[in-house]
C-alpha cells in the first residue's frame, strides 16, 4: 500500500498555541477512550491501518502535505497508545496517538554538538526518552525498524535503504547508549556505512565479538600474526618477571588490546608457512564463532576415530577381568554391585593402537610430535590426514564451502549483496555446518536453506548477486580491495 502522505494537524514535536487541532493534555488524553487501533482514509478512500507498538513516518511540520520528500525525510517514532473523542452530533472523532519519537542522526548533532551526523546513515534512528500526543492526520505509513546489533551472530539482513536502530537516546541527558564505538575496532570509532570507503571485518570468537576497520588493521599491521607468538610477545612484556613476582600473585596482568601505535612497529609471523588462496581459505574456516581456541579441521574428523578407539579400549579390559568368585547361595546382583579394577599384566598389553589404556593412549599422544590433534596449524599435521581433509572439504557442495571460507566483512558501498549488515550470519551458519559434516553428521539435505536463513531474503539489490553467491564477498569496481587481515585480540584470520 502507498503511503499516504499526512496532513499537518499533527505538529509533532513542535510546541503550540492551543487552537482547534492543538493537541490535549496529557490529562486530557487519559480520559479519552482508549483503542488498539486506528485507520486513515486518503484522497482516494483507501485505508491505512495502524497499530498500537508499531512504528510509523510522521509528515514533518514544515512540509506541505502532498510534497515530495525522502523516505529518510520522514519522522519515525513509535506508537504508545491511542485514544479518541467521538462526537455525538455528527458522528466525527478526534483521534489522537502518544509517540515515542526516534531521533535522526541529525536531530541529535542538534542536542550532542560532538556528534559527527554525516558518519551515520540518514536511515538510522534512535529510540528516545521523549514522548508527544500527536493527531492521526500527520501519520504517513506503518514501517519496520530493524534491530541491528554488532555481536549479533544471526544478525537479520537489513537493507541500505530501510530504517534500522543500534542506539537509544537519552535526551535529558544528552547521552547514547551504548557508546557509539566503545566496542569497535582499535580505533573505537563507531561503523560509517555512509562511509564511502568503510571496510569492516568481524572476528565471531566467544571473547572477541568485534568488527575492526581493515584500513586500522593494515595501518597497524595486523595483517601477519601468529597466535601464539603474538600472545608470547605480549605477555613477556606485559606480565613480572620471576625476580620480582610474590608469592602472593594469584594472576598475571590483563593483555591490553593492541592499539596501531603500540603495534605499527612489531613484525609477527604469518599465521602457517604456507602461502596461497587455499591456506587462507582454511584458516578463516578455522575460525569458529563457538570456541576460543583455532578450530583444528583434522581433529574434527579424528572425533569418530577417538571414540572407536576408546571403546575397543574398554571393551578389552571388561573382557580381560579376572571373574570374580561368589559366595555360596550368594545373588548375582550382590556380586556386582562391587568390584575392583585389574589391569593386564605387563607380559598380556599388546603394543596395538586399540588396546592400550585410555589414561596411557593420552598421556602418550600428548607427548607425540606426530599426534595430528596436538598440532595448532593444520599445515604441521602428517600428509595422512591432510588428504583426509582435502577428500572431506572436496565431497561438500561447493557453495557451502565457498560461503563457509569467506571473510565476515560488511562493506555496504561496496559489498551490496551485504547490505548493511555484511555476511556475518550465513558465513557463521555455513561454517557450523561444515564442522559438523567433517565430525561425521551428513550434509543436511535442506543446508541452503539454514545458510540463507534471514540473509537478503527477496529483496531486489541492484547490481547484486541474492542466493549463495550473495554471501560470497564481491565489491563493485574495485579488485583486491579485501585484503588478509587478523584479528589484533586473538590474531585469528579474518
Amino acid at each position: 500500500m502507498a503511503p499516504r502522505n499526512g496532513s499537518k494537524k499533527g505538529k509533532g514535536k513542535e510546541e503550540l498555541p492551543r487552537s482547534e487541532y492543538a493537541p490535549p493534555t496529557q490529562e486530557e488524553f487519559l480520559k479519552m477512550k482508549q483503542y488498539n487501533k486506528f485507520s486513515i482514509p486518503d484522497a482516494e478512500g483507501n485505508l491505512h491501518p495502524f497499530s498500537r507498538f508499531e512504528t510509523a513516518t510522521i509528515l514533518p511540520d514544515d512540509i506541505d502535505p502532498g510534497e515530495e520528500i525522502e523516505d529518510h525525510e520522514y519522522w519515525v517514532a513509535k506508537i504508545v497508545d491511542i485514544r479518541g473523542v467521538v462526537h455525538a452530533d455528527d458522528d466525527s472523532n478526534d483521534v489522537w496517538v502518544e509517540v515515542r519519537w526516534y531521533y535522526s542522526p541529525k536531530d541529535v548533532a542538534g542536542i550532542i554538538k560532538s556528534f559527527c551526523a554525516k558518519e551515520y546513515s540518514p536511515y538510522e534512528r534512535m529510540p528516545s526518552d521523549h514522548y508527544d500526543i500527536v493527531s492521526v492526520e500527520a501519520f504517513n505509513e506503518a514501517v519496520k525498524v530493524y534491530e541491528f546489533k554488532d555481536d549479533n551472530l544471526d544478525q537479520q539482513y537489513i537493507p541500505t535503504d530501510a530504517f534500522y536502530t543500534r542506539y537509544e537516546f537519552k535526551k535529558q541527558s544528552r547521552l547514547l547508549t551504548p557508546k557509539p564505538g566503545a566496542d569497535s575496532c582499535v580505533c573505537h570509532k563507531p561503523y560509517a556505512p555512509a562511509n564511502e570507503g568503510t571496510i569492516m571485518h568481524f572476528c565471531p570468537r566467544p571473547n572477541c565479538r568485534t568488527w575492526y576497520h581493515q584500513d586500522c588493521l593494515v595501518k597497524a599491521d595486523f595483517t601477519a600474526i601468529k597466535v601464539k607468538a603474538a600472545k608470547a610477545k605480549a605477555s613477556s612484556s606485559t606480565h613480572p618477571s620471576p625476580s620480582k613476582s610474590t608469592a602472593s600473585t594469584s594472576k598475571s596482568p590483563k593483555r591490553p588490546l593492541p592499539s596501531p601505535s603500540s603495534s605499527s612497529s612489531t613484525t609477527f609471523p604469518p599465521p602457517s608457512p604456507s602461502k596461497g588462496k587455499t591456506n587462507r581459505a582454511h584458516n578463516l574456516l578455522s575460525t569458529s564463532p563457538d570456541t576460543d581456541t583455532p578450530q583444528r579441521l583434522t581433529s574434527l574428523l579424528l572425533r569418530p576415530r577417538a571414540a572407536k578407539r576408546q571403546r575397543l579400549s574398554q571393551s578389552y579390559y571388561a573382557t580381560s577381568k579376572p571373574t570374580p568368585t561368589r559366595r555360596p547361595g550368594s545373588t548375582s546382583s550382590a556380586s556386582s554391585s562391587s568390584i575392583t579394577l585389574k589391569r593386564p599384566s605387563a607380559a598380556l598389553k599388546v603394543k596395538s593402537f586399540a588396546r592400550i589404556s585410555p589414561l596411557k593412549l593420552k598421556k602418550q599422544t600428548s607427548s607425540s610430535s606426530s599426534n595430528i590433534a596436538s598440532r595448532g596449524d593444520d599445515s604441521e599435521e602428517d600428509e595422512e590426514a591432510q588428504a583426509a581433509l582435502s577428500e572431506a572439504l572436496d565431497s561438500l557442495p561447493a557453495p557451502l564451502l565457498a560461503a563457509a571460507t569467506q571473510p565476515i566483512v560488511r562493506a555496504p558501498k561496496l559489498y551490496l549483496a551485504g547490505g548493511l549488515v555484511g555476511n556475518v550470519g550465513p558465513v557463521v551458519r555455513a561454517r557450523r555446518i561444515v564442522y559438523e559434516v567433517l565430525g561425521g553428521s551428513e550434509v543436511p539435505v535442506d543446508w541452503e536453506e539454514k545458510v540463507l536463513k534471514g540473509f537478503s531474503g527477496d529483496e531486489e539489490v541492484e547490481g547484486a548477486a541474492l542466493g549463495m553467491e550473495g554471501t560470497v564477498v564481491k565489491f563493485k569496481g574495485r579488485r583486491g580491495a579485501v585484503k588478509g587481515v587478523v584479528c589484533p585480540e586473538c590474531g585469528s584470520a579474518i
